[in-house]
C-alpha cells in the first residue's frame, strides 16, 4: 500500500481509551502500555503480569509524581482461543507485542463496533480522532497495519476459530498488499498527541445497530 492511497482513504483514525484518560494523554502522550509502565517506574514482578498476560480488568497504576494511569482491560481476548492460533509466538510474547504498540481504527464502523461490544456497550468512553496525514508525515517508520483485530479472538462471520496470528500480523505500509486493513499500530507510542488530534470527544453506545452519542467535547485545536 502507498501511503498516499491509505491517507485518500481513510483520512481520518479512532483510539478509544479509559474514560478518565484524556488528562494523562495530553500531559504525557498515547503511550502504549509498555511505554506507560516505563515511565510510572513499573518493573519486576509489578509490571510482568501486566505486560505479559491477559488483562481481563482494566489495570490502574500509580506513580508519587505522575498520579494514576488506567491500562485497560483485554476482555476480547479469550486467552484458550489465543493458544490456538498463535502461529510462531508465545503467549507471553504475543501479549508483550500487543503491548508494545498503540492502536487505531480506520474508520468509524471499527470504532462503532468495539464501543458495541458487550464489555463497553452503555458505558462512557474517550474517543481520540486523529488526522492520519499529519500521522504519517511524522511516524511512518513507526507505523504496521493489520488485516484482523489483533486485541481480539473473535472469530469472523461464517467461522468458527479466530484468524491465526503472528509476528507478521504486522506489516510496514509498504509492505502491505491490500487497500483495507483493520487496524493501524504505532510502536511505543506518540508522545505529541495534541499535534495530530482533531477532537477528544466522551462518547457512549447505547445499542447496537446505533450511532454513538456524544456526551462531551473533551478538547478541540485552538
Amino acid at each position: 500500500m502507498r501511503v498516499e492511497q491509505l491517507v485518500s482513504k481513510y483520512p481520518t483514525l479512532y483510539h478509544m481509551a479509559d474514560n478518565d484518560s484524556w488528562p494523562n494523554i495530553k500531559e504525557h502522550g498515547l503511550l502504549s502500555t509498555s511505554s506507560l509502565l516505563d515511565k510510572w517506574e513499573y518493573t519486576g514482578k509489578e509490571r510482568e503480569p501486566i505486560e505479559s498476560h491477559h488483562r481481563p480488568e482494566t489495570v490502574r497504576i500509580f506513580h508519587k509524581i505522575h498520579g494514576k494511569a488506567a491500562i485497560r482491560d483485554q476482555k476480547a481476548i479469550d486467552p484458550q482461543k489465543l493458544r490456538g492460533c498463535l502461529i510462531d509466538v508465545s503467549e507471553e510474547d504475543w501479549y508483550r507485542l500487543l503491548n508494545s504498540k498503540v492502536f487505531f481504527w480506520p474508520d468509524l464502523q471499527g470504532l462503532i463496533w468495539f464501543l458495541g461490544a458487550t464489555a463497553y456497550i452503555n458505558k462512557p468512553h474517550m474517543v481520540i480522532t486523529i488526522d492520519t496525514r499529519r500521522l504519517l508525515s511524522q511516524y511512518v517508520n513507526e507505523i504496521t497495519l493489520s488485516a484482523i483485530n489483533t486485541g481480539s479472538t473473535f472469530p469472523r462471520k461464517n467461522s468458527d476459530i479466530p484468524e491465526p496470528r503472528g509476528r507478521g500480523t504486522f506489516k510496514q505500509i509498504s509492505e502491505y498488499q491490500t487497500s483495507w486493513f483493520r487496524e493501524l499500530a504505532v510502536d511505543n507510542g506518540i508522545q505529541d498527541i495534541v499535534s495530530f488530534a482533531l477532537s477528544v470527544d466522551r462518547l457512549i453506545l447505547r445499542r447496537k445497530n446505533t450511532e454513538p452519542e456524544s456526551l462531551a467535547s473533551l478538547w478541540l485545536p485552538n
